[in-house]
């Protein structure tokens, strides 16, 4: 014989008249006003908010002297190493849509990766060199794939500097053009639309020996500003001139000549330094592989001398538009 339940019974009892009305769209089983169809149908289809974060990483765009970086975002669920998923999304590069075209070899591996006082310290597998023949393994876009690497990076807050070796090896020549800096610093004129008419050197022409370049002039020409800013390859003292009456420099740069004396780099330029200004000289300025900058006016002429951390090949030579003498010292 079977135990009486009245539970049960009770339920069983109740269950119809709560049915009917939910069909009803009155009431809920515990008496409260039930949902209408369309407000079960909108939470059904709004997915909950998503825990993710947007990333940013440097993509080539366009080949030779006119390639130059451009920025993407990319959006992906937040963890505890989002400075290594950035460069492995740089690795990964493009999308099948993007214009845009990769700065690393998809083969290569992350192989170390670690921040420590605001560098960060990578370690890549020897694929970065050994396939970087499928990018277009030139000179400009070896200098773009450090500083791509570089720029990812100090995206984060925490990250300031990249020390970058392949194979767990330092120095030597990267892809071939350019040595491997044992400290990668950001540089945001490869950025567009920083770039356009910025000209990095081509990496031969460097070298320990005196340079000299210019013709004399009368007058001399002004010295408008002295800039110091340092990139992945090299770091750039420019002198910018301007023609004694304000306007641009026509025609021939004044003399300049570069030399190594001791320990430092000499560069010196005839020129009127009426109205100088130190440019960015002193304020942003931070390079690991510069030790010190010292300008000294004088009356027909201005001299920058750079005290390297150690002795580094240089490289003598003009731009215009603006008219500037530019000191590149390899890194």
């Amino acid at each position: 014989m079977g135990v009486f339940r009245p539970v049960r019974w009770r339920a069983l009892l109740f269950a119809p008249a709560c049915a009917l009305a939910l069909i009803a769209g009155l009431v809920g089983c515990d008496g409260a006003p039930a949902q209408t169809t369309e407000a079960m149908v909108a939470a059904e289809s709004t997915p909950p908010p998503a825990d993710t974060v947007d990333l940013t990483v440097y993509l080539r765009h366009g080949n030779g002297v006119d390639a130059y970086l451009m920025p993407l975002t990319r959006q992906v669920a937040i963890s505890e190493d989002l400075a290594r998923t950035a460069l492995q999304l740089l690795i990964d590069g493009p999308s099948p849509e993007e214009t845009v075209r990769p700065v690393l070899p998809a083969t290569t591996r992350i192989q170390r990766f670690d921040v420590e006082g605001g560098t960060a310290h990578v370690d890549l597998s020897r694929e970065v060199v050994t396939d970087a023949k499928s990018l277009g393994r030139r000179a400009e876009h070896e200098a773009l794939a450090l500083s791509a690497v570089v720029n990812t990076l100090t995206e984060f807050p925490e990250i300031s500097r990249v020390r970058l070796t392949v194979d767990g090896q330092e120095g030597g020549k990267f892809w071939g053009s350019w040595p491997l800096p044992e400290v990668l610093v950001r540089d945001d004129r490869v950025i567009e639309p920083q770039a356009r008419g910025y000209l990095a050197p081509q990496p031969a022409g460097f070298s320990r020996d005196a340079q000299k370049l210019g013709q004399p002039q009368r007058p001399l020409p002004t010295v408008t500003a002295v800039r110091a800013r340092p990139s992945a390859t090299f770091t750039r003292i420019t002198l910018e001139l301007a023609s004694p009456d304000g306007g641009n420099l026509r025609g021939p740069a004044p003399p300049a000549t570069a030399r190594q004396v001791g320990d430092d780099i000499v560069f010196t330029l005839s020129g009127a330094p009426q109205g100088l200004a130190n440019g960015d000289l002193g304020t942003t300025f931070d390079d690991p592989a510069v030790s010190a900058v010292d300008v000294r006016v004088r009356r027909r002429s201005i001299v920058v001398t750079v005290t390297p951390d150690k002795p580094r090949p240089f490289k003598l030579h003009t731009l215009t538009d603006p008219s500037r003498v530019v000191l590149d010292i390899r890194r």
